[in-house]
């Protein structure tokens, strides 16, 4: 699946479950990603149910999931 860009706005404006500063979860994939002119700043991941979960920011769980 391609990995769509998406703005933070966007990121902060989506209903979905924030895991900014929560431990790993496992199973979880990057479906959208937020760029700014640092990198990488949010995502949008989803699991096998089609929860979606956000990370807002340039934290450490961020990069848990952008191997």
């Amino acid at each position: 699946m391609a990995r769509e860009k998406i703005t933070l706005k966007q990121i902060r404006q989506m209903n979905a479950i924030d895991i900014t500063t929560a431990d790993r979860i496992p199973g979880l994939r990057i479906i959208a990603k937020s760029f700014g002119v640092y990198g990488m700043n949010g995502a949008i991941l989803t699991d096998d149910q089609g929860n979606l979960y956000k990370i807002i920011g340039r934290t450490s769980s961020l990069f848990m999931y952008s191997y």
